[in-house]
């Protein structure tokens, strides 16, 4: 499957579309998501003009799909063999914590 790239001013219109900072993680994203969703939908909206809410609901939607083809993109570019379990943390030391090895210690983890 070919991946979109997205350009700056799509990124952009996508996190103000959503009220999120230029930082925003998954999370964040989802739950902006979830709550642009409650206010804009016309379920929630009953006396509102349904062609506005359904406009707005087709923005966030579409925000929503930009940003989190972004992620993916980037999280694929990181770190193209990514399994379920990604742990963060262990790819970066891996990646560049022997650079650091005399100067930061490395939280040890539970298995």
């Amino acid at each position: 499957m070919k991946r979109k790239t997205s350009r700056p001013e799509e990124l952009d219109w996508a996190r103000k579309t959503l009220g999120l900072g230029r930082r925003a993680t998954l999370e964040e994203i989802k739950s902006a998501y979830r709550e642009a969703c409650k206010k804009w939908h016309p379920d929630y909206n009953p006396d509102h003009d349904k062609s506005d809410l359904t406009k707005h609901m087709q923005d966030i939607n579409k925000a929503y799909q930009i940003l989190m083809e972004y992620i993916e993109n980037y999280r694929y570019l990181l770190v193209p063999d990514v399994e379920e379990n990604f742990d963060p943390e262990s790819w970066w030391w891996e990646k560049f914590g022997s650079a650091f090895a005399g100067s930061v210690k490395r939280k040890k983890s539970k298995d």
